[in-house]
């Protein structure tokens, strides 16, 4: 299977170089510092103020930084991800804030995990870093372990979105084995294609990127940027235009239903052919047998 180790989503956050980003072990002050953070976690917000009692998996977690708003809100959250540095520095940051998470060390396309068992399957800046066979894969599994009339979510970098698109060029970011840039009418034709329902599309960081084009030696963070947050916050938090928000945000997010169907899949996952490695909050393995 063309799968790749999972990453602090496209943006490299943590500043890390290629191979296992979370080896850095970066603080959540550093993952939560980006203007994506925040935005992706007001966008989740807002489409569901209320998830008490949810069940919540993050496939792809790294650290399920951009889980921490379920948790709060009285979600059950699950982490999965093959990097198992990510996994214990979930366990660290969720420890730190006196949460509770699960994690699960297992390869995305082949989930250990019974189907029907959660309300919510997402992740943000993952699956453009499968090739089309795995990537059929990837949805395959969020949707088989999520509950009729559940749904599945993904964030994902917008081919559209030139600011984003001028950075990667200039600094040569693409630092993965693999990595593209899909428009949000591409992927929803592909959750469409597997079957999901009810499909929506938005996005999210629609103000101007400016600082992507200015030269490397200013600072991140200068004036420029926060008026342009400013002025773009009203249609960022608009409950409507979302095509529009889909086409110029930073990331686009896709969205959909799973629908009852007697021809789904009822199989557990396990990790490359043997046992599945399950990681529980105090980090302790638990196999359980395919």
């Amino acid at each position: 299977m063309n799968q790749h180790p999972s990453t602090l989503g496209h943006h490299d956050d943590a500043g890390g170089s290629s191979g296992d980003t979370w080896q850095s072990q970066p603080t959540l002050d550093q993952l939560t510092s980006h203007d994506i953070w925040w935005l992706r976690r007001g966008f989740l917000e807002r489409l569901w103020p209320n998830v008490t009692g949810w069940k919540v998996l993050e496939v792809g977690s790294g650290p399920a930084h951009d889980s921490i708003t379920f948790a709060k809100r009285g979600a059950s959250v699950t982490a999965l991800d093959q990097s198992q540095p990510g996994l214990r520095l979930a366990e660290r940051m969720y420890g730190e804030l006196d949460l509770p998470i699960e994690t699960v060390l297992a390869d995305a396309g082949d989930l250990p995990i019974e189907d029907d068992q959660y309300d919510l399957a997402f992740n943000a800046g993952v699956l453009e870093h499968f090739e089309d066979d795995a990537l059929e894969r990837v949805i395959d599994e969020m949707i088989r372990v999520v509950r009729p009339g559940g749904q599945v979510l993904a964030f994902c970098p917008n081919r559209h979105n030139i600011f984003y698109q001028k950075h990667l060029q200039r600094v040569n970011q693409h630092r993965y084995e693999f990595e593209r840039a899909f428009t949000a009418a591409e992927l929803r034709t592909r959750f469409e294609a597997r079957g999901l329902g009810n499909l929506r599309v938005s996005g999210v960081h629609v103000h101007p990127a400016v600082n992507y084009l200015l030269p490397s030696w200013l600072p991140k963070h200068h004036r420029i940027e926060p008026w342009m947050r400013f002025g773009f916050g009203p249609l960022e938090r608009l409950d409507g235009m979302n095509r529009l928000k889909s086409l110029i945000g930073q990331d686009f997010v896709v969205w959909g239903e799973v629908a009852a169907s007697p021809g789904r899949v009822r199989s557990i996952g396990t990790l490359g052919g043997g046992p599945a490695v399950k990681l529980t909050q105090a980090g302790q393995e638990h196999r359980h047998a395919a």
